[in-house]
């Protein structure tokens, strides 16, 4: 596939739906055909029925006007009505499924990217790719498409029909489309560069704006408000003057275009009115001419617009497969297994060091240590020491530069990343929530749960009472990020939801450190139920919240340092005794 051109790509999302298309050019060439009718009965009635050396009696003149209306009636009723409604239809259900199909699997290629391509990328830039690029990416089908099909064959017909009424004439209309292409290929680069500019300048402006909206607390309390005011009119201007330099662009093919169409018809007018007083050519057959001259036209200009259209178009497609081309640095082995219940019990590192994407050294070095299964395991260390790395590692954000973690016997590497993600659970510093309601956001940990199930995951989580107290209950809209809820309640649903999921090994990233005394104290309970028959981990710079762990083990410059349990470290002038007498401000 990366092979082949972009547009075929895309061809290739739209090729499922090519009846859909196949129905909207016919109906299109039908709408566009049909008022083609009307200037052959007005050319036969100026001259065979208004004209004034006509044969016809009276009567015969009235009878033929009213059944010219008739039919001319009949044919908009009856075939331009149903056509247009399908020409118009079957494009836009072309369109949005084609659109659909690309969408989604662009949305499952992002959520399969490793944790570097989202650490690496502004969420806003992310999701302008889905939204933006693949809205102008839309315009490509709506437009292009179809209208390459109908644009054709109507002016092939009228080529046809113009050619029968007078050869000279049409070599005269004919005259601006030498000029036409060669504007249009002169422009279609341009156009499409500019576009591309334009997208990546909405990427941008999209990526930091929503980054500020988020913190908005943090700027306002900064009183940041002018610096970020000038750094978004900077953006939006830039992205004010690339629009404009690629309108400029498009300006230029409007008016070339708009004068080459205009200018024709005045040559015919002239050309044709000799023609008439030397009586090769008829009034009615000048009128039946000029009639068609700007449905003749009117492609021509459509053309002009598609060029722009399919150039702004693929500037966000080839966008739009930049990020398809991508290949997650992260992703399933060939042969991989499932990592069960049965399997997921003890943690092994064998040796293990890790360099971050363009780092000078290494995190992790020669790291070489085993949990046993049901064994709680605190990891403490100053920040920077790589406590946070080796939990990343375990859950496969990112992979080892070398050695080995295995897990029920098995490098990790060998399972599955969806079956190993499921034996894991993780509770975060700051646990992410989604706006929605309090139990959909319990349920996230398995979306099959039951009502009860949801019910006994806030109860041993100890949130059923603050969530009783809720005007809504478990139905409580939260907000984004949980933001109606406090630190201690967000991290009670993040732990009813890991209940629910009920991981074999489970993983505490600093999990009470940014709680206050009485919600640390509920948040420690809950806690601890949780832990009861896992194989856990916590991380944790508040020492007071790993005294209870079977072994500790202390982290300096990406080495294991010390271990051992918390009364057996105190015994040692190392660095953990030095840690925590430093946290309570206790001198030796």
């Amino acid at each position: 596939m990366k092979k082949r051109s972009n547009f075929r790509r895309f061809l290739g999302y739209v090729k499922p739906y090519k009846y859909f298309i196949l129905f909207a050019a016919l109906g299109g060439m039908v709408k566009f055909t049909t008022p083609l009718v009307f200037p052959q009965v007005l050319g036969y009635l100026v001259d065979n029925v208004l004209n004034v050396n006509s044969v016809m009696s009276l009567g015969q003149k009235q009878t033929t006007i009213i059944t010219a209306v008739i039919v001319v009636s009949a044919l908009y009723i009856f075939v331009y009505i149903p056509m247009t409604f399908v020409r118009h239809y079957a494009a836009q259900k072309a369109s949005n499924n084609t659109i659909f199909d690309l969408r989604y699997d662009l949305y499952l290629h992002i959520q399969r990217m490793s944790a570097s391509y989202y650490h690496s990328r502004q969420s806003g830039s992310i999701v302008a790719r889905l939204i933006s690029d693949i809205s102008q990416a839309q315009n490509l089908i709506g437009t292009a498409l179809t209208n390459v099909w109908i644009d054709g064959m109507v002016l092939f017909v009228l080529l046809f029909v113009m050619l029968r009424i007078s050869v000279p004439l049409t070599l005269i209309a004919l005259t601006v489309l030498p000029p036409y292409i060669a504007m249009t290929r002169l422009l279609k680069r341009r156009i499409k560069e500019a576009s591309r500019n334009v997208q990546d300048k909405i990427e941008v402006m999209q990526g930091n704006l929503q980054e500020k909206v988020t913190a908005f607390n943090v700027v306002q309390s900064f009183t940041r408000e002018p610096e970020e005011q000038m750094q978004f009119h900077g953006e939006a201007r830039s992205l004010m003057h690339e629009s404009l330099r690629g309108a400029r662009w498009s300006a230029v093919n409007a008016t070339t275009v708009g004068f080459l169409t205009g200018i024709a018809p005045v040559l015919i007018v002239f050309a044709g009115s000799f023609f008439i007083l030397k009586e090769q050519l008829t009034l009615g057959q000048m009128i039946l001419f000029y009639s068609y001259l700007s449905h003749f036209y009117m492609p021509v200009n459509r053309f002009s617009e598609l060029t722009q259209v399919f150039s702004t178009s693929m500037a966000a497609i080839d966008r739009i497969f930049e990020v398809l081309d991508l290949e997650p640095e992260i992703k399933d082995d060939v042969n991989a297994v499932e990592c069960t219940n049965e399997l997921a019990k003890d943690v092994r590192f064998k040796d293990v060091s890790f360099f971050y994407p363009d780092a000078l050294s290494p995190t992790l070095e020669h790291l070489s240590f085993t949990i046993a299964e049901g064994e709680t395991i605190a990891i403490v260390g100053p920040s920077g020491s790589g406590k946070s790395t080796i939990i990343n590692l375990i859950a496969r954000f990112y992979d080892v530069s070398a050695g080995s973690i295995v897990i029920g016997g098995n490098d990790i590497r060998k399972y599955s990343l969806r079956s190993l993600r499921k034996s894991i659970g993780m509770v975060f510093q700051e646990s992410l929530l989604f706006c929605g309601t309090i139990r959909d956001n319990i349920r996230f940990g398995n979306p099959k749960a039951t009502e009860q199930q949801v019910i006994e995951a806030a109860n041993k989580a100890n949130a059923t009472a603050f969530i009783n107290e809720q005007e809504q209950g478990f139905d409580t809209i939260i907000g984004e990020r949980g933001t109606r809820l406090s630190g201690g309640q967000r991290q009670r649903i993040a732990i009813a939801r890991v209940f629910l999921k009920d991981p074999k090994i489970l993983i505490l990233d600093e999990a009470t450190s940014s709680l206050d005394s009485e919600s640390e104290i509920q948040v420690e309970s809950a806690l601890e139920e949780l832990m009861e028959g896992r194989t856990t981990i916590v991380i944790a710079h508040r020492l007071s919240t790993i005294r209870r762990a079977d072994r500790i083990f202390v982290v300096e410059d990406g080495n294991i340092v010390e271990t051992g349990t918390h009364q057996e470290l105190m015994k040692h002038h190392g660095v953990y005794r030095h840690l925590y007498l430093t946290q309570y401000g206790l001198s030796e």
